[in-house]
């Protein structure tokens, strides 16, 4: 049996996973369905274009750019070597999405490199969540802007893990991030505010544990809980989310507004309330945006 260029692109365009060809110069020859979904971004209106451009925009875990420099897909073209990496690739929508990426040579009849494709798939817990917002939106917890927890979902889960702590010495810890300057991001004709609280949400939803927890509480405030890290996993994880959302941006018609977070985080211990948790990681949050912004600090207790 034969099959055809057609079987293939039909075949390619079923796979959950993103999918794209480029050839020596880096330039996409193909695009898949999969691709399209997980970045955003038609098929018309990437193939011709250099993987290098500004689209995909992929950064590593501590927010280095790789388009550049330590990119999987340039290193495999240079040395025809399988590579596979934890990514983060900026969707057409602003927000930064984890990728798993494996990259692979293309060679032509006489064995040279002749181009490669990348295959990448989403790295984040997304079906888990779409569970968690059916829940929500039962039990009269959900936040409309973000498709999240609001403030009555976060207070009644740390109420349980604060029960927790004191019963089975089961720790977690509570970081509150906040959008510097939120009051000041309005442009004309755009819905400044909302863009980018939805952006922050999405970038969260993706990059926290199916078991964490995630609430937007208002006013471009978010509160999320996190189980059984220590403090040096807590500063690492909350400086992450700044690079993140620095990386990020909220798009308007003209421009990319670019957009940056304070994150004030605690470990939780057993002699304090939910109350008095969440108003220190909140006014310490506070004192961060007035003092420029931007950064993640951690309280002691």
């Amino acid at each position: 049996m034969r099959l055809n260029k057609k079987f293939f692109r039909i075949l390619l365009n079923q796979l959950s996973d993103g999918v794209f060809f480029v050839d020596r110069d880096r330039a996409i020859l193909y695009w898949n369905r999969g691709a399209e979904r997980l970045t955003g971004c038609l098929a018309k209106e990437m193939i011709g274009k250099k993987c290098s451009e500004d689209q995909l925009n992929h950064i590593d875990a501590q927010g280095v750019k790789l388009c550049e420099g330590k990119c999987p897909m340039l290193q495999t073209l240079s040395d025809g070597r399988e590579r596979k990496a934890e990514l983060y690739l900026k969707h057409r929508d602003g927000h930064r999405v984890p990728v798993l990426v494996q990259v692979l040579a293309i060679r032509d009849s006489k064995d040279r490199i002749a181009g490669a494709v990348q295959i990448f798939r989403d790295n984040s817990p997304k079906i888990m969540f779409q569970e968690r917002i059916k829940e929500l939106e039962k039990a009269s917890f959900f936040d409309p802007a973000t498709g999240l927890g609001n403030r009555q979902y976060i207070e009644a889960h740390l109420k349980g893990k604060l029960g927790k702590l004191k019963r089975y010495a089961e720790s977690f810890s509570v970081l509150c991030l906040g959008i510097d300057g939120f009051e000041q991001l309005n442009v004309p004709g755009h819905q400044t505010k909302l863009e980018a609280v939805k952006m922050l949400g999405r970038i969260l939803t993706h990059n926290i544990r199916p078991f964490d927890a995630l609430s937007h509480v208002g006013e471009g405030k978010f509160i999320v809980l996190l189980d059984n890290v220590n403090e040096q996993q807590l500063h690492s994880i909350a400086r992450k989310f700044c690079f993140l959302v620095e990386h990020s941006s909220v798009l308007t018609e003209s421009s990319e507004l670019p957009v940056t977070v304070s994150i004030a985080g605690r470990m939780a211990d057993p002699e304090t309330t939910g109350e008095n948790l969440l108003k220190s990681v909140e006014k310490k949050m506070l004192e961060i945006q007035e003092a420029g912004g931007n950064q993640a600090v951690l309280l002691r207790k």
